[in-house]
């Protein structure tokens, strides 16, 4: 069964998935933890915004933005 073309897609697929996920949550944990020392805790609002990125590039993007940020919502692009 492991030899199969169909299985190994699937494994392939599901293990690049599982990555980009692994991905995601280490960069918006590190933007949070930098974030949260630089400008507070963020609030409902901009945690729902951060939560829903889902692009990595968006996230890394964010935390190298960061140092020339004074709140969450300027960061975001909300205000």
């Amino acid at each position: 069964m492991m030899e199969s073309v169909t299985y190994r897609a699937i494994f392939e697929e599901g293990w690049a998935e599982g990555w980009a996920r692994g991905e995601r949550k280490a960069a918006r944990k590190i933007l949070l933890l930098l974030g949260r020392d630089q400008l507070g805790e963020p609030s409902a609002g901009v945690q729902a915004t951060l939560d829903a990125i889902a692009d990595v590039d968006q996230l890394e993007h964010l935390i190298v933005q960061l140092k020339h940020a004074t709140r969450w919502e300027e960061l975001l692009g909300m205000s």
